[in-house]
């Protein structure tokens, strides 16, 4: 009798493979002289259809919005259930009034800054350049570089949000589909890397970069390395905080402290609900902040501690929500290990991660804690966690954001709204933003209570550099790229 062929397990197909061979060629041919020659200009994509193309053509009325052909521009006119028609004046508006062409020069200014800020001929920077260089390019065991590498599909979207996206047309979603069933034998939860584990990576593991050059947060550990000044004043660009930290611009730790840094400006600038405390003064302020929508976040929740470097005298707390916080307390839960995860788990009281700073520095404080109860922020979460944990939010904050392409966010646009709580989100594109307030606005709740969000504007601390993707609007794209006040008071 024929006995079964063994076979080995396949090795799960690397969603990085494509990005380091490319790399690889390109530091070969910088080697040679002629990387200066090397160019990752994307094609554009037809905005109805989502076909790339070569050679597209643009609306002429907003002069912004990319077709393939005269009949897909015709169709997506009309277009539901975001007809172009309605879409029109608002990139109008957004490229005219907001002065697109200044965002787009402040844009290239910031990334050109930074020695290793390339931008192809079509604007985009190809970041992964940059990640393969230092060899921080990866899933696991990448430290808080880690990242799950499935582009356009990621672990915390289901098929419920893709579908009422009203960006994502039918072939966008078989597409997306497609990937899906391409990297299904890649196993990557936001926060395995880090939380599911006894304790927090140190900094040299975490950054995987060498520790005079990365931002610190335990000084104790490296007594080499001085704490930075306390600051009495705000700092509003990137140079500013390079200097402050005293780190090169040549090391690429902004490629990742965008994200406390956005939320820093956030709380200090967008709402006003922080400041700085003067250097003698012992009053203390707190801060309970609500961060909607974590997910790659969870992979380095360490460097959150830069805002208790920023804000002195602060006492901050934040709990984070969202399907991928939800999804990692089943994973700790199952798991049945001792981890950070599960003790947040079972204790919601438990910070996952805590961090006093300097006396040096002010003394600031900062817990952050995970809501695994349920998926999603709503009006009844809020009052349970109110009456429990007397959490009542000082401000709800959501970065990258994408309102409206995901089922929850009515509920936490009319909570926010009704119980006027301080809300701010950021967002990769400004049309984008300016589409969210008008339909903020034009709600029937926001109408009764004659509600107005705040002005959107540039985030100076956006990550450098426009993202490599196709894209189907030329309006400047980046990660936490543009601020909306959704509601501005108390």
């Amino acid at each position: 009798m024929l006995q079964p062929i063994e076979r080995a397990p396949r090795d799960p197909p690397n969603p990085f493979a494509h990005h380091i061979q490319r790399c690889t060629e390109f530091f070969a041919r910088e080697r040679s002289g002629k990387s200066r020659y090397a160019d990752y200009s994307l094609s554009r994509m037809c905005r109805k259809c989502i076909s790339v193309v070569e050679k597209a053509s643009k609306c002429s009325a907003c002069g912004t919005t990319f077709y393939c052909s005269k009949e897909c521009q015709k169709a997506d006119w009309k277009a539901q259930p975001w007809p172009h028609k309605g879409w029109c004046s608002i990139l109008k508006a957004s490229s005219q009034l907001q002065g697109q062409m200044n965002h787009l020069e402040t844009c290239d200014s910031v990334i050109k800054s930074f020695p290793w800020g390339r931008v192809e001929n079509d604007g985009t920077f190809y970041v992964e350049i940059v990640l393969v260089r230092h060899n921080l390019l990866g899933a696991a065991g990448f430290g808080f570089w880690s990242q799950s590498g499935l582009g356009l599909y990621t672990e915390g979207e289901d098929d419920k949000c893709l579908t009422m996206n009203p960006s994502n047309t039918p072939r966008f979603l078989e597409e997306m589909t497609e990937q899906r069933d391409r990297w299904r034998d890649i196993e990557f939860v936001n926060g395995n890397d880090l939380l599911l584990k006894k304790e927090h990576l140190d900094d040299r593991n975490g950054w995987r970069l060498s520790t005079d050059l990365i931002p610190l947060r335990d000084f104790l550990l490296n007594g080499s390395v001085q704490p930075p000044p306390q600051r009495t004043g705000i700092l509003t660009n990137w140079d500013e905080w390079y200097k402050w930290r005293a780190i090169p611009k040549t090391r690429p730790a902004a490629l990742l402290m965008h994200y406390p840094l956005t939320v820093y400006w956030m709380l200090v600038h967008s709402l006003g609900v922080a400041g700085h405390a003067i250097p003698s003064s012992k009053t203390r302020t707190k801060l309970t902040i609500h961060y909607i929508g974590a997910e790659i976040e969870l992979n380095f929740l360490p460097i959150f501690s830069e805002l208790a470097l920023l804000l002195p005298q602060h006492d901050i707390e934040i709990v984070l929500f969202g399907p991928c916080v939800h999804r990692l307390g089943l994973r700790a839960s199952a798991a049945g290990n001792t981890s950070l995860a599960l003790a947040a788990t079972r204790d919601p009281a438990v910070p996952i991660f805590s961090y006093t700073a300097p006396d040096s520095c002010g003394s600031g404080i900062i817990n952050i804690f995970l809501h695994t109860k349920t998926k999603n922020w709503d009006t009844n979460v809020l009052d349970t966690m109110v009456v429990k944990h007397h959490r009542k939010p000082t401000a709800i904050v959501a970065l990258n954001a994408g309102l409206f392409c995901y089922d929850a966010s009515s509920a936490l646009v009319h909570g926010a709204v009704l119980r006027r709580i301080p809300f701010v989100v950021s967002d990769y594109q400004e049309y984008m933003v300016m589409r969210n307030g008008i339909a903020i606005e034009g709600d029937r709740i926001a109408k009764e209570m004659k509600h107005r969000c705040g002005i959107t504007e540039l985030n100076p601390f956006h990550r450098p550099g426009q993202r490599h993707i196709n894209n189907c609007v030329a309006t400047p794209m980046l990660e936490n790229g543009f601020i909306l006040p959704v509601v501005t008071g108390a």
